[in-house]
């Protein structure tokens, strides 16, 4: 009766194969998983193996997978990070299965096939945050101007005798949103730079939108006169990062405004939410096939590395590998190669020969 614990004595083979069909023969004997193969270019660069291409393909995959730069899009904030599809997956709270069904290992042209389909999909969801920021974006600046227009409901009636006394002065106006942080900093180079000569209007935005900007901001007005104080004023603005936005004059007119800018951004909430529902289609589908691409090129590139171990016949123009297997296992192998000559049409069935090695070289043990 047999034993797991009974050892079997190897012998050594050698495999001679053309080059173009030694990927498939390895495949095969690899997915039986009974050879255990012997390095015969220890002494070579391996700059100068003959699938150095293939391989580093395959690690370029495996970066596109595990190592890739991708923006991240969340709910609450813009961020950019370095992280892999699987961590994107994780964040966007994306169950990431298990593959229990068996993959079979990919043909040599596969290596193409896989690198196309990863920068397919890279490229698709490149396309979809780039799109979700661009809404974002807009979305945002009709919120901020949204929250100016509510804000400032007495610009330019009677009740609000200082905007009254400036417009009577015959001095133009520019509104935007600062953050609250930048209060002191806005007003300080404001008045240093026009020397007192722009007025501003601080008001505290009494509704925000967290979602988009947690922070606090306020609302400001700027008064002032002739085209250089304009400058002055825009290059304070953009150095302090404050948003400005032209308004109506007269209140009838922003109260229409208004009514179209809550319109807009209605519409562009639920443009936001059909756009995050195909995100997430498309990310529980990558989901669902990130693993099984995993394998797949694990599977390609141990086969690479195995070939490279290979040695290279000029003379015949054929590849030559040893490798270590049971005695027992010997025909299944050979009927392995028989079958795998066959799937490669054209091709001559690969000698699979014994080594006669000395009785005092020490020979693997299969446990």
């Amino acid at each position: 009766m047999g034993s797991t614990h009974r050892s079997e004595n190897e012998k050594r083979f050698r495999i001679v194969c053309s080059q173009d069909s030694a990927y498939q023969y390895v495949a095969e004997l690899e997915e039986m998983g009974l050879t255990q193969f012997i390095d015969l270019n220890e002494d070579e660069l391996i700059f100068e193996a003959p699938f150095r291409k293939e391989i580093i393909k395959c690690e370029e995959m495996e970066k596109q997978i595990s190592e890739s730069k991708i923006l991240i899009i969340s709910v609450k904030m813009f961020f950019l990070i370095s992280v892999s599809i699987e961590i994107q997956l994780k964040r966007e709270s994306c169950h990431i299965p298990d593959y229990a069904d068996h993959v079979p290992t990919p043909p040599q042209n596969g290596v193409e096939i896989l690198h196309k389909i990863l920068n397919k999909t890279e490229e698709e969801l490149n396309q979809i945050r780039k799109n979700i920021s661009d809404l974002y974006v807009n979305h945002r600046k009709l919120l901020d101007l949204k929250t100016i227009l509510e804000n400032i409901p007495n610009f330019g009636t009677t009740q609000d005798s200082y905007f009254k006394v400036r417009l009577e002065d015959q001095q133009e106006f520019l509104t935007g949103v600062i953050k609250s942080a930048k209060k002191t900093d806005f007003d300080t180079f404001l008045r240093r730079m026009s020397r007192a000569q722009i007025f501003t209007k601080l008001i505290p935005i009494q509704k925000t939108n967290s979602m988009i900007e947690p922070r606090e901001k306020k609302v400001f007005i700027l008064f002032f006169s002739g085209d250089k104080q304009r400058e002055k004023v825009k290059i304070i603005c953009e150095g302090l990062h404050a948003k400005c936005y032209t308004i109506p004059n007269s209140p009838e007119d922003r109260t229409e405004f208004l009514k179209k800018v809550t319109e807009q951004s209605d519409q562009m909430k639920s443009v936001i939410r059909n756009t995050e529902d195909y995100r997430g289609k498309i990310m529980r589908s990558v989901g669902r096939n990130v693993v099984k691409w995993r394998i797949m090129n694990q599977k390609m590139e141990k086969i690479f590395h195995i070939v490279n171990m290979f040695h290279l016949d000029s003379d015949r123009n054929c590849l030559i590998g040893e490798c270590w297997t049971t005695e027992a296992e010997s025909d299944n192998i050979r009927n392995v190669l028989k079958t795998a000559s066959l799937k490669l049409e054209g091709s001559k069935c690969p000698v699979f020969e014994e080594i006669k090695i000395q009785e005092d070289e020490e020979a693997s043990i299969k446990m």
